[in-house]
């Protein structure tokens, strides 16, 4: 796969000429959501606030041009906590003495190929790619942080590895990641599969749900996930009684997707389970399909997965469908919302970062706030069919109000926690080259191939007064939260603490349930 998509990239370098032979011309992006702030050593990473790419042809022009598109407001809090994570560090004189961190971000989209795109251009520092990084200037990179999907984050973790940087997801959770001996520098904050579905199957065995279905989004993690959710399933005698593949594709509107539809609905209807189990990524197609099986899903009990990030695409159309059901997400140890937090999200304004392009591309596509890029404006109308105007002040009071509780109220994506863990291990790192060898201290930066041995050892003081480190795989198990989702009749929504798993509890004591009155859907929950 990395060498088709190198191959794929070299194959389409013939947009323009390139100007310099260490260059390589990839394709011509509208925004490269490309963000840097200088420092004495440098953190890379991919973010996800975008979901997809398309191309789009100017019009009167022979060449296309490559668009991130599908941007959800509440994965600008990536970003956020990136930045506040940075800035707590650096304002830390007793962590980095004498030095600062800076970092290099992009967005990746969501796609395999922008995500080569943005290593490379981390790894040789230049706005074109290099695939040789030598070519640009040496810069003292510590590691990578990201990515959200497990797509993204294993198509650059192959990458990283041939260069022996470490690497810290904060989303992807296939288990082929876990492979030390294939992806020996990276780690993550999260379990894979095989964690979330053990959790799941002592869910079910604890209620006695032996006879389930399962709702599927169609993508490369969701077949896996669904491999191993039924394997783990079968290992304690709960059978599935059917499969249903929802595609996650955004073009749910450009062919007649009502028979598919009306496919989903018989099998759900004619089921004689009650309990069904949604696994895969959920995105905004996939919503819209679950919201066109409505009418079959509000009878049954759904239990979302870790990896669905459900509470991400809490919106009023899927209310109803949401009423009664359980949320799995795994436990944060970095709070969700803390006076940093807060102080930071309420200081975010275009006025203050005008060179955003995330947070423009929110008002110009959320709030139809027009950019100052006539081009854009035009593209972005024809692209999305929405006009843009330009915003008047208490437009914009009215669209930060909305985005500010957006971004305090979305689950916190462990990239704090990720920042946090990295620097720790280079602090120490630092302080062990220092003390036992002055001199290769001071030439410290030669960090591939070496931060990873203090990544496996540190151990993370937490803002809850423990401490969390990854396991032999790489992984770490904080343990899980488990939600439901209940719809008032005053039509407020509540999102209740159901219970808990607790991995380093006695195996009796691992899974608690908290309520002891359980609102199910019918008779037992069956």
């Amino acid at each position: 796969m990395l060498m088709y998509l190198l191959v794929l990239f070299v194959g389409q370098s013939g947009l323009q000429p390139i100007d310099s032979a260490c260059n390589l011309k990839i394709y011509q992006m509208l925004e490269d959501f490309e963000y840097i702030q200088d420092g004495d050593i440098i953190i890379g990473g991919l973010l996800t606030a975008n979901t997809h790419i398309t191309t789009v042809r100017p019009e009167g022009e022979n060449y296309k041009i490559v668009l991130c598109i599908n941007l959800q407001p509440q994965y600008y809090r990536q970003l956020v906590e990136l930045r506040l994570a940075i800035e707590e560090i650096n304002e830390n004189p007793s962590l980095f003495p004498n030095l600062t961190l800076g970092y290099h971000i992009y967005d990746s989209c969501g796609h395999e190929t922008k995500a080569v795109r943005s290593i490379l251009q981390i790894l040789s520092g230049t706005r074109e790619p290099v695939p040789n990084y030598f070519c640009g200037r040496k810069r003292k990179i510590v590691g990578f942080i990201g990515d959200l999907t497990s797509d993204t984050t294993i198509i650059s973790a192959q990458i990283l590895s041939l260069f022996g940087f470490s690497q810290i997801s904060y989303g992807a959770s296939d288990p082929i990641l876990s492979n030390r001996v294939a992806f020996p520098y990276f780690f993550r904050t999260l379990q894979s599969y095989y964690g979330s579905s053990l959790v799941l199957s002592k869910l079910l065995e604890h209620f006695g749900w032996t006879w389930v279905g399962i709702i599927c989004i169609d993508n490369n993690s969701g077949e896996n996930e669904l491999r191993v959710l039924t394997d783990y399933f079968s290992r304690v005698g709960i059978c599935v009684e059917f499969t249903i593949k929802i595609t996650h594709y955004l073009d749910e509107m450009s062919y007649n997707d009502q028979p598919y539809i009306n496919r989903m609905k018989e099998i759900i209807n004619k089921s004689t389970t009650n309990i069904l189990v949604v696994c895969g990524k959920l995105s905004k197609a996939s919503v819209v399909r679950l919201i066109k099986i409505k009418a079959a899903l509000i009878k049954k009990t759904l239990i979302f997965s870790p990896s669905a990030s459900v509470i991400d695409h809490i919106v009023s159309h899927i209310i109803e469908i949401l009423d009664g059901s359980l949320i799995f997400e795994q436990y944060t140890v970095y709070p969700r919302d803390t006076r940093e937090i807060r102080e930071f999200i309420n200081n975010i304004h275009p006025f203050i970062y005008p060179e955003d392009k995330l947070l423009e591309d929110i008002f110009l596509v959320k709030f139809l706030c027009s950019s100052e890029d006539q081009y854009k404006n035009q593209l972005y109308k024809s692209l999305y069919n929405k006009t843009n105007a330009e915003c008047a002040d208490n437009n914009i009071s009215e669209a930060l109000w909305y985005l500010h509780n957006v971004l305090l109220n979305a689950p916190s994506p462990h990239v704090h926690l990720a920042v946090g863990i990295m620097s720790r291990a280079f602090h120490e790192m630092h302080q062990y080259l220092s003390e036992n060898s002055p001199e290769k201290g001071r030439k410290s930066h030669h960090y591939p191939y070496s931060l990873h041995h203090y990544l496996k050892k540190t151990h993370y003081q937490t803002k809850y007064e423990g401490k969390i480190s990854f396991d032999g795989s790489g992984e770490m198990n904080t343990g899980y939260i488990i939600y439901l989702f209940t719809y008032e009749e005053d039509q407020s929504v509540n999102l209740g603490t159901f219970g808990r798993f607790i991995p380093l509890a006695p195996s009796d004591y691992k899974l608690i349930i908290y309520p002891h009155t359980i609102p199910w859907k019918t008779k037992n929950g069956m």
